[in-house]
């Protein structure tokens, strides 16, 4: 576990911080002493909370609140780029991370803590959106109006009692404009100097008030898109495939992986292919390739050359050239709110919103294996006496493989066909072929001729809304509001069909015209085309027509939500006492439907399932707040507040949460404030339903290094014998492995680059899931010198305590358990994985159950403070800084498990702050916002000390400066300019680290929230009328 620090001894720049806004008093210049009449304020629901109360600083709920001035001087288009800038957020998906997710591409959500997307609740004006991922809660920020919101309020911490489920990281709450009158047109465009991501935006929002001002409607429509950044353009570090060997270094002698990087390390899925004269996919004994002697920018030059694999640096394929590191994204919305006060004093509201976001995610073509069209099958792909076939390939397999001439039935020869003499095995002496049968020539190939892969999302949110809302003759405030709300999902993939391919490799030379045809009569009548996939550029345009699939998946989230609340004061044994009541039922329903050729993995990709499931849930909950003391000596007010509310599941039960609070007002200047609450997750349908997915995750082989007399002596005897006790390992690991990158021969049973790339596993829901439960607490004060007007000093440590976390049971330990067993191969855990004949990983199975655990604690600081006189200098500044520490960032796999604190790590550094200073005068506003990241490593489980202090996995600390001008032009007219990252910082580069966010772009940065290595500039103007 990491030592804790405390949090002033350890943070400069808090002190920093403080001390600049407290400096800020020399400055400052005394209210008119003549103004004394205090105004009055109208009472306001903060996040967190369904009771009124004169401020924010009121709740004992710490809050971030930025306001619409605020949120126009980041210059972003979208809430995602606002909110992940906040210090308290961790990496939420995006379009800069979400290249390779396919069905994901594009979305952006918002990640509280970093304790996950599914654990932030985002809110509407108060209420639930719908939820953009298929069958979760989770938000797409893309479809929130943004033109329309007012402010945005974020509380860190458990919010259950009052909201319920997935309120347990924080809450984002997102305050929509509701008397907006006139009318604005704002036109904006920009792109990265680098000349790319192009960013355009245009919106119109028009409103007025009716009926002698008792009513108010609002129309916005906005289109906005922003381009796509290749990591070919950002060179020289993108335009390469690097790569370590991760778990499996000890095996070449190498005490650490992060010592062992290859670069390049292209991939060994070429273009022009790979041919396995052995006959089965798992041997590479006298694999051969075309001639790698020149490299292209991607790939070798074209050549009928046939020689030996030359490793995958000289033959290999860059797929990075071909790898989007922003997905572009189009977006289009439309939106209208109305509200009217009826004579009565009741307010009718009704709010409807659509949005519809394109996104196009884009990286290099399929990597194709020939067992793909044959069901799994290795010792299957051309026969031999395939016209395509070069003769040095087709001599080499009947050398390998022992072939025979074929005969016919006049006994003779039959040109370039050769079958087995005996029936050819597998290690374990298994018959893959029987003796007669033709000779095969597995092959793997990148199928270059079909183009890049990648998907088109198109995502279309509608959500409609409405209610009523008043006050009763006692003074309490109701209302009461229903809502219907849909995401619907597009997406179409570029693939192949396996069964066509399969068909098209299948091909013979017509005995009448000579011309290659596919030997199957069917598959001739329906206008296959034969393919040649020996070399760059071999397949025809007409064979690719043949053999390409698009793939469809249609994707739906519904939601039905109806709820009341009712709150006010009143007297509670002598005490002024508010409270706040409600009931909410909410009904969920999600479906993802692949196509057919998803569904069997005949696409090119990895098979997708399908998952469709629903739930309802009815909750109940109650607030209560109670001025325990007032108006005396160093108690200038007492107040405590708690809640509970209990949700009732149709899938995982009952389900409640509670809140205790406390805010002690000392006196003007300082108050203290702390909450403790409890807060839960219900599983969603996604955990719940969730099909049996496959993906290209590999895992370590606990077998790995046995039969090699370095390694086998230090690991677990009961290991060793359980591992040899398969006929298939044994003998892999008698014959060892001969290593063409490394050139040398690898004793004992162990990984190639290839084998380890064609490992994959297969997740899935579990139904039988109970809800996570947290326990969180804040505890904080806010000091308001009235000595210092203006200044605004808090700070809160938080703690975060989650059980019970739903997480994917690791097929590691399932695999380490099923060796590790005495009963070998007798354990159900065995039944968790299979192998190829050669014995290495092939599939992994995997499931979501309620094992794990996260702990987070750290301390936030916010300070503010303006300074109205600068002197001679007209105008005046403003300062806002929030600084987070994290101090402990804890997950541990079961209960079993020694805890991994992360804090440290790429993504989670030990500080964040952001510091903006704002000047303005009567027509100009100049805001410069810094970011700041302390330094971080990709593995703090690795010891720094040992290779210096940020070497060699590590990255320094960062500080990104943005600049934006604004100028009043006319009463009706302002114009605006925009530098993000001013000094053309460079994010960190780490070409060892695991946590990059998009495969081989050997940057970690999106989790600095900015991306790639240019500045980003705009330009805007808007017109109010």
């Amino acid at each position: 576990m990491k030592n804790s620090v405390s949090f002033y001894s350890k943070s400069s720049l808090g002190f920093a911080l403080v001390a600049l806004l407290s400096f800020g008093s020399v400055f400052s210049v005394s209210a008119d002493e003549e103004d004394s009449a205090e105004d009055v304020a109208e009472e306001i629901v903060v996040t967190g909370s369904r009771i009124k109360r004169a401020d924010n600083i009121s709740s004992p709920t710490p809050m971030v609140t930025l306001g619409e001035t605020q949120i126009e001087e980041t210059g972003s288009i979208n809430v995602y780029d606002i909110l992940n800038e906040l210090p308290q957020a961790g990496e939420g998906t995006s379009r800069g991370n979400s290249n390779f997710t396919v069905g994901s591409s594009g979305l952006q959500t918002v990640n509280l803590r970093g304790l996950g997307a599914g654990r932030t609740l985002t809110l509407v004006n108060g209420r639930r959106w719908v939820g953009g991922v298929p069958g979760t809660g989770t938000v797409d920020l893309n479809s929130i109006p943004t033109d329309l919101i007012e402010r945005l309020e974020v509380i860190t911490g458990g919010a259950s009692s009052v909201y319920g489920s997935d309120a347990v990281a924080g809450v984002v709450n997102i305050i929509l404009k509701d008397d907006f009158e006139g009318m604005s047109i704002e036109v904006m465009e920009g792109a990265y100097d680098a000349g790319d991501g192009d960013t355009k935006m245009a919106s119109v929002t028009f409103g007025s008030s009716f009926a002698d001002g008792r009513g108010n409607a609002v129309f916005n429509v906005r289109s906005d898109e922003q381009g796509a950044v290749f990591a070919r353009d950002r060179t020289p570090y993108t335009g390469r495939d690097i790569l370590n060997y991760g778990y499996y270094a000890p095996i070449y002698g190498v005490e650490s992986w992060k010592d062992l990087i290859f670069d390049p390390a292209y991939s060994s899925y070429p273009p022009q292919g790979r041919f396995m004269p052995s006959g089965k996919v798992g041997d590479e004994t006298g694999m051969l390739t075309f001639d790698c002697s020149q490299r292209d920018i991607d790939s070798v030059v074209k050549s009928d050359t046939v020689v030996p694999w030359g490793g995958s640096a000289a033959c290999g394929f860059n797929r990075t050239h071909y790898r989007a590191l922003e997905v572009p994204l189009e977006r289009y919305q439309v939106y209208s709110g109305t509200n009217y006060e009826f004579d009565s004093g009741t307010t009718f509201w009704s709010q409807l919103s659509y949005s519809s976001v394109d996104s196009t995610s884009q990286f290099e073509p399929v990597p194709f294996n020939s067992e793909d069209m044959f069901g799994g099958l290795g010792h299957l792909g051309y026969n031999v006496s395939n016209p395509y076939m070069p003769a040095a390939i087709r001599d080499a397999a009947v050398a390998a493989q022992g072939g025979v001439q074929a005969v016919d039935a006049a006994g003779n020869p039959i040109p370039n066909k050769f079958v087995h003499a005996t029936d050819f095995k597998d290690a374990s002496g298994a018959v893959l072929r029987p003796a007669g049968s033709e000779l095969q020539v597995p092959f793997i190939r990148r199928l270059a001729e079909f183009g890049t892969r990648g998907s088109e999302n198109t995502r279309q949110t509608f959500l409609v809304s409405m209610g009523l809302e008043g006050t009763l003759s006692n003074g309490f405030d109701w209302d009461a509001h229903a809502s219907y709300g849909f995401v619907d999902r597009k997406q179409i993939s570029g693939a192949y069909n396996a069964a066509n391919f399969a068909y098209a490799v299948n091909a013979i030379a017509d005995p009448d015209t000579g011309n290659i045809v596919c030997a199957d009569e069917i598959a001739r009548a329906r206008n296959c085309v034969p393919i040649n996939v020996f070399g760059i550029d071999a397949m025809s345009p007409e064979a690719v027509d043949y053999v390409r699939a698009n793939t469809s998946t249609h994707s739906k989230n519904k939601q039905r939500t109806v709820g009341a609340n009712i709150t006010g004061d009143f007297n509670l044994l002598g005490l002024n006492a508010s409270f706040a009541a409600g009931m909410e039922r909410r009904e969920e329903r999600s479906d993802d439907r692949p196509d057919a050729l998803q569904l069997a993995g005949l696409h090119g990709g990895n098979k997708v399932a399908a998952t469709f499931g629903e739930y309802s849930v009815n909750g109940y909950y109650a607030e209560l707040l109670v001025p325990l003391i007032q108006g005396i000596p160093f108690v200038d007010e007492l107040v405590f507040e708690t809640a509970y509310r209990v949700d009732h599941y149709s899938t995982a039960g009952s389900v409640d949460a509670t809140k205790f609070g406390l805010s002690w007002v000392v006196n003007d200047d300082l108050r203290f404030r702390g909450v403790v609450s409890e807060s839960v997750r219900a599983p969603s349908i996604d955990d719940l339903y969730a099909g049996q997915a496959q993906t290209y995750t590999g895992i370590p082989d606990i077998c790995a290094g046995v039969g090699d007399p370095a390694v086998e002596p230090n690991k677990d005897p009961i290991v060793v014998a359980n591992c040899l006790s398969d006929p298939r390992i044994a003998a892999t690991a008698a014959a060892g492995r001969y290593d063409v990158d490394q050139n040398v021969t690898i004793p004992g049973f162990s990984y190639s680059q290839p084998q380890l790339q064609t490992i994959s596993g297969f997740v899935g829901g579990n139904e039988n899931l109970v809800e996570e439960s947290a326990d969180t607490t804040t505890i904080g004060f806010v000091w308001t010198p009235t000595y210092v007007e203006g200044l605004a000093v808090s700070l809160d440590y938080y703690s975060i305590e989650i059980e019970d976390v739903i997480s994917s049971v690791s097929a590691s330990r399932l695999l380490r358990e099923c060796y590790e067993s005495p009963n070998y191969p007798n354990v159900s855990q065995c039944d968790a994985h299979e192998r190829y004949p050669t014995g290495h990983l092939r599939y992994w199975y995997s499931y979501g159950i309620n094992q794990s655990t996260y702990e987070s604690t750290g301390m936030d600081l916010a300070a503010s403070y303006t300074f109205e006189s600068l002197g001679p200098v007209p105008g005046e500044l403003e300062v806002r800084g929030i600084l987070t520490q994290r101090d402990k960032h804890e997950f541990a796999t079961t209960t079993a498990s020694t805890p991994f604190d992360y804090v440290g790590e790429v993504g989670y550094n030990d500080e964040i702050a952001r510091i903006n200073f704002v000047y303005t005068t009567d027509d100009w506003l100049v805001s410069l916002q810094t970011n700041y990241y302390s330094d971080a490593v990709d593995d703090v489980n690795y010891d720094r000390d040992a290779y210096g202090s940020l070497a060699p996995n590590g990255v320094d600390s960062m500080t990104y400066l943005d600049l934006q001008v604004r100028y009043d032009l006319t009463d009706n007219v302002d114009v605006y300019f925009g530098i993000d990252n001013l000094s053309n910082k460079q994010p960190p580069y780490c070409p060892n680290c695991n946590n990059e966010p998009v495969p081989g772009a050997h940057y970690t940065a999106e989790s600095y929230a900015r991306v790639w290595d240019s500045k980003y500039h705009y330009l805007g103007f808007r017109y109010n009328l």
